[in-house]
């Protein structure tokens, strides 16, 4: 197992990466904490593969409640998360109960949200069933819902006590779901750190297998150390944590167009990242040569993503400008300019605000022309 230390200002909290171990969540809090009355937060499709042997992990002396959630991204909003709250009321969950968030990113934003505003605040752990909310959502202490304006619009930031990985989740999961959580992989590589990125393409069949233990237990504790560092840096996302939205402004958009059915985040910021380094490379802020690596790695995984009849549709049919609006309404922005996190070199994104609408909607319309004209090829 590996343990990494997290900080979120002068809030300590470990992270445990490693393979079937989550058999003794229940002993792990009891020892560790001595919670006893625990209140686990999954939707139906996570606690239908995972729910049976999860709970048959605590103690006979734990007291131990459920509250399932409607599945997918169109379900993390206001309503869900009213009656959550009456759920968690009509359970008698108190302050000295303790939420296990059990899921994906959706589970981890909306249950983080619930432990933050619930009677002012309960304590809550992550257990991340997805790639993506291992490496990224369930790290940094980032939650919230989103509206239909917007992805993520209403939240707060508030760390978990501790957050447990175990990668035997991912063998259950659909090879959808782990191209979606790879995506984020790759943000890491490509923005932060482009050693990392040259070990991702030498590995990738294997870690969208899923099978190999070892691997994703790398790749996730490499991703969890690259946030928590700059997390521990810029924990509020004032400045230099910006750096891990990547592809984000363009992929929040891409999901807000769609409805958020269309996409799943994952898949979003796939494509997002391929319109940020085609603004990078339309603007000469880096070299055609050196991102060469990157957009063939980026277009080869969007290839896989657009073999779906509904997503290929969608990229066909991409209302620019209704996709230029959303971006002018991204969380990120300051003033009226769209802000932005582009590659400079491998390895090493910037974060701007310099670049009028004419380019950013160029970018866009050059890639879904790729897209559309590659998966023709």
């Amino acid at each position: 197992m590996i343990i990494l230390p997290a900080n979120f200002r002068n809030t300590n909290y470990p992270i445990s990466i490693g393979s079937g171990f989550i058999g003794d969540i229940g002993s792990l809090l009891h020892e560790i904490y001595s919670w006893d009355d625990i209140v686990i937060v999954a939707d139906k499709k996570v606690f239908s593969l995972h729910g049976k042997r999860f709970l048959s992990a605590f103690l006979p002396d734990q007291t131990v409640r459920s509250v399932i959630l409607p599945p997918g991204e169109k379900n993390k909003n206001l309503l869900t998360m009213n009656q959550l709250y009456q759920k968690l009321l009509r359970l008698g969950t108190t302050r000295r109960s303790v939420i296990i968030a059990l899921g994906g990113g959706v589970t981890g934003d909306i249950a983080g949200f619930a432990a933050a505003t619930y009677m002012r605040g309960i304590r809550y752990i992550q257990v991340p069933t997805t790639l993506l909310a291992m490496v990224d959502s369930s790290v940094g202490g980032k939650t919230g819902v989103d509206l239909p304006e917007g992805k993520n619009m209403i939240g707060c930031f508030y760390t978990p006590d501790a957050i447990y990985m175990d990668t035997v989740f991912l063998r259950t999961l659909p090879e959808r779901e782990m191209m979606a959580g790879f995506a984020e992989v790759v943000k890491y590589g490509v923005a932060m750190d482009y050693d990392f990125f040259v070990w991702l393409t030498a590995n990738a069949g294997a870690l969208l297998a899923g099978s190999d233990s070892e691997l994703l237990e790398q790749a996730v504790a490499k991703c969890c150390q690259l946030k928590n560092d700059i997390v521990a840096e810029d924990p509020y996302d004032w400045d230099r944590r910006k750096i891990l939205n990547f592809g984000h402004t363009f992929g929040h958009a891409l999901e807000t167009l769609g409805g958020y059915s269309v996409l799943r985040h994952g898949e979003a910021i796939m494509i997002g990242m391929r319109m940020a380094l085609q603004l990078s490379e339309n603007t000469g802020l880096i070299k055609i040569a050196e991102a060469s690596p990157i957009r063939f790695f980026l277009d080869s995984l969007i290839q896989i993503i657009v073999k779906r009849p509904v997503i290929k549709k969608f990229i066909k049919n991409i209302d620019v400008s209704r996709m230029i609006h959303y971006m002018q309404k991204d969380k990120k922005k300051e003033r009226q300019s769209i802000a932005l996190v582009l590659l400079e070199k491998p390895g090493q994104a910037v974060i701007t605000d310099s670049y009028a609408v004419p380019l950013i909607r160029q970018a866009v319309i050059d890639t879904i022309q790729f897209i559309n004209t590659r998966e023709r090829c």
